[in-house]
């Protein structure tokens, strides 16, 4: 996987329980991408799983790898353990 991007976590990625909300980790996932590819591409689906929390201040680091032509994988890690948060398969039109 290549490094997409670092992420220290804020008081409007959170929910009324002090965890990322699920919208931000989508939210985070697609702007980890260039501008240029967001610009010439449309996200034609995103399947995500959510397998841990992330909380205010903590850093999140974003990871991402082409598993096919069209399809990205994306890992979302919490740098302090190096746990994975969240995992995502994006499919570009």
């Amino acid at each position: 996987p290549e490094f997409m991007r670092r992420h220290t976590v804020v008081f409007t990625d959170i929910d009324i329980l002090y965890h990322v909300n699920n919208v931000k980790y989508v939210e985070l996932i697609i702007n980890s991408f260039p501008l240029e590819k967001l610009m010439e591409n449309t996200v034609k689906s995103i399947e995500v799983n959510y397998l841990g929390e992330s909380k205010y201040d903590e850093a999140l680091v974003i990871w991402g790898e082409k598993e096919s032509a069209g399809t990205e994988l994306i890992n979302v890690m919490r740098e302090a353990d190096d746990k994975e948060v969240c995992r995502a398969r994006v499919e570009w039109a």
